[in-house]
Protein backbone atom coordinates (compact mmCIF):
# COMPACT_ATOMS: atom_id res chain seq x y z
CA UNK A 1 0.00 0.00 0.00
CA UNK A 2 1.58 3.34 -1.03
CA UNK A 3 2.05 6.05 1.56
CA UNK A 4 -0.28 9.03 1.35
CA UNK A 5 1.28 12.13 -0.17
CA UNK A 6 1.43 15.09 2.20
CA UNK A 7 0.93 18.42 0.50
CA UNK A 8 2.63 21.51 1.96
CA UNK A 9 1.08 24.91 2.06
CA UNK A 10 3.20 27.15 -0.26
CA UNK A 11 3.26 29.84 2.44
CA UNK A 12 4.75 27.42 4.98
CA UNK A 13 7.36 26.35 2.45
CA UNK A 14 8.29 30.00 1.85
CA UNK A 15 8.44 30.60 5.60
CA UNK A 16 10.75 27.62 6.08
CA UNK A 17 13.06 28.92 3.34
CA UNK A 18 13.17 32.37 4.95
CA UNK A 19 13.95 30.89 8.36
CA UNK A 20 16.77 28.82 6.86
CA UNK A 21 18.14 31.92 5.15
CA UNK A 22 18.13 33.98 8.37
CA UNK A 23 19.73 31.11 10.29
CA UNK A 24 22.52 30.90 7.72
CA UNK A 25 22.94 34.69 7.94
CA UNK A 26 23.20 34.66 11.72
CA UNK A 27 25.74 31.84 11.63
CA UNK A 28 28.08 33.68 9.28
CA UNK A 29 29.79 36.57 11.08
CA UNK A 30 32.30 37.32 8.30
CA UNK A 31 30.74 40.74 7.58
CA UNK A 32 31.26 41.74 11.23
CA UNK A 33 34.86 40.47 11.31
CA UNK A 34 35.69 42.34 8.08
CA UNK A 35 34.41 45.57 9.63
CA UNK A 36 36.07 44.93 12.99
CA UNK A 37 39.48 43.86 11.63
CA UNK A 38 40.78 47.39 10.83
CA UNK A 39 39.87 48.46 14.37
CA UNK A 40 41.69 45.46 15.86
CA UNK A 41 44.83 46.24 13.87
CA UNK A 42 44.67 49.95 14.69
CA UNK A 43 44.29 49.03 18.37
CA UNK A 44 47.44 46.88 18.25
CA UNK A 45 49.45 49.61 16.48
CA UNK A 46 48.19 52.24 18.94
CA UNK A 47 49.28 50.00 21.78
CA UNK A 48 52.80 49.91 20.33
CA UNK A 49 52.86 53.69 19.93
CA UNK A 50 51.75 54.24 23.52
CA UNK A 51 54.30 51.77 24.90
CA UNK A 52 51.54 49.60 26.31
CA UNK A 53 49.79 52.47 28.08
CA UNK A 54 46.38 51.79 26.50
CA UNK A 55 45.85 49.11 29.16
CA UNK A 56 46.80 51.53 31.93
CA UNK A 57 50.32 50.20 32.58
CA UNK A 58 53.26 50.99 30.34
CA UNK A 59 55.61 48.19 29.36
CA UNK A 60 58.86 47.89 31.30
CA UNK A 61 61.57 49.99 29.66
CA UNK A 62 63.89 48.53 27.10
CA UNK A 63 67.48 47.68 27.95
CA UNK A 64 68.55 50.14 25.26
CA UNK A 65 68.01 53.70 26.50
CA UNK A 66 66.62 56.06 23.89
CA UNK A 67 64.78 53.29 22.03
CA UNK A 68 61.02 52.94 22.29
CA UNK A 69 59.98 49.77 24.09
CA UNK A 70 59.10 47.00 21.65
CA UNK A 71 60.09 49.06 18.60
CA UNK A 72 63.64 48.23 17.60
CA UNK A 73 63.29 47.90 13.84
CA UNK A 74 59.54 48.54 13.69
CA UNK A 75 58.84 45.30 11.82
CA UNK A 76 56.62 43.88 14.57
CA UNK A 77 54.48 47.03 14.75
CA UNK A 78 54.32 47.23 10.94
CA UNK A 79 53.31 43.58 10.79
CA UNK A 80 50.44 44.17 13.21
CA UNK A 81 49.29 47.21 11.22
CA UNK A 82 48.97 45.35 7.94
CA UNK A 83 45.93 43.18 7.29
CA UNK A 84 47.96 41.24 4.72
CA UNK A 85 50.61 40.33 7.31
CA UNK A 86 48.53 40.09 10.50
CA UNK A 87 45.38 38.28 9.39
CA UNK A 88 45.75 34.57 10.18
CA UNK A 89 42.18 33.39 9.61
CA UNK A 90 38.70 34.76 9.06
CA UNK A 91 35.89 32.22 9.28
CA UNK A 92 32.15 32.35 9.81
CA UNK A 93 32.64 32.09 13.56
CA UNK A 94 36.04 33.67 14.34
CA UNK A 95 38.84 35.97 13.23
CA UNK A 96 42.48 35.68 14.26
CA UNK A 97 45.38 38.09 13.99
CA UNK A 98 49.03 37.58 14.84
CA UNK A 99 52.36 39.01 13.65
CA UNK A 100 54.32 37.32 10.90
CA UNK A 101 57.83 37.97 12.22
CA UNK A 102 58.68 34.65 13.87
CA UNK A 103 58.79 33.25 17.42
CA UNK A 104 60.18 36.36 19.09
CA UNK A 105 56.76 38.09 19.29
CA UNK A 106 55.42 35.17 21.35
CA UNK A 107 58.08 35.95 23.94
CA UNK A 108 57.18 39.63 23.81
CA UNK A 109 53.51 38.92 24.25
CA UNK A 110 53.65 36.36 27.04
CA UNK A 111 57.08 36.92 28.57
CA UNK A 112 59.77 34.31 28.79
CA UNK A 113 61.56 33.79 32.12
CA UNK A 114 64.32 31.75 30.45
CA UNK A 115 64.96 34.20 27.61
CA UNK A 116 68.15 36.14 27.38
CA UNK A 117 71.76 35.00 27.47
CA UNK A 118 71.74 31.23 27.70
CA UNK A 119 68.62 31.28 29.85
CA UNK A 120 69.92 33.79 32.38
CA UNK A 121 67.81 36.83 32.98
CA UNK A 122 64.13 37.29 32.42
CA UNK A 123 62.07 39.00 29.80
CA UNK A 124 58.84 40.52 31.11
CA UNK A 125 55.64 40.07 29.19
CA UNK A 126 54.73 42.97 26.93
CA UNK A 127 51.35 41.99 25.49
CA UNK A 128 50.67 43.88 22.28
CA UNK A 129 47.47 42.05 21.32
CA UNK A 130 44.96 43.55 23.70
CA UNK A 131 41.23 44.10 23.84
CA UNK A 132 40.48 47.60 25.10
CA UNK A 133 37.13 48.95 26.26
CA UNK A 134 36.95 51.02 23.07
CA UNK A 135 37.47 47.92 20.92
CA UNK A 136 34.90 46.00 22.96
CA UNK A 137 32.34 48.77 22.44
CA UNK A 138 33.05 48.80 18.69
CA UNK A 139 32.65 45.02 18.49
CA UNK A 140 29.35 45.21 20.39
CA UNK A 141 28.12 48.01 18.11
CA UNK A 142 29.00 46.12 14.92
CA UNK A 143 27.47 42.91 16.28
CA UNK A 144 24.26 44.69 17.19
CA UNK A 145 24.02 46.25 13.71
CA UNK A 146 24.58 42.84 12.12
CA UNK A 147 21.87 41.14 14.20
CA UNK A 148 19.43 44.00 13.44
CA UNK A 149 20.11 43.63 9.71
CA UNK A 150 19.47 39.90 9.88
CA UNK A 151 16.26 40.45 11.88
CA UNK A 152 15.08 43.01 9.29
CA UNK A 153 15.66 40.43 6.54
CA UNK A 154 13.52 37.95 8.44
CA UNK A 155 10.78 40.53 9.01
CA UNK A 156 10.71 41.37 5.29
CA UNK A 157 10.55 37.68 4.46
CA UNK A 158 7.64 37.14 6.84
CA UNK A 159 5.81 40.26 5.61
CA UNK A 160 5.37 38.67 2.19
CA UNK A 161 3.30 35.84 3.64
Amino acid sequence: MPLPKIEQDPDLEKLAKNIKKITRGLNNWRPVWKQLLPHMLAMAVGHFKSGGATTGTRWPPTKRPGRATMILTGSLARSMGSETNALRFLTAKAVGIAPDVGRYPFMMHFGAPKAGRRGRGGYPARPFLIWTDKAERKAAELSEQFVKQQAEKLTKGLAGL
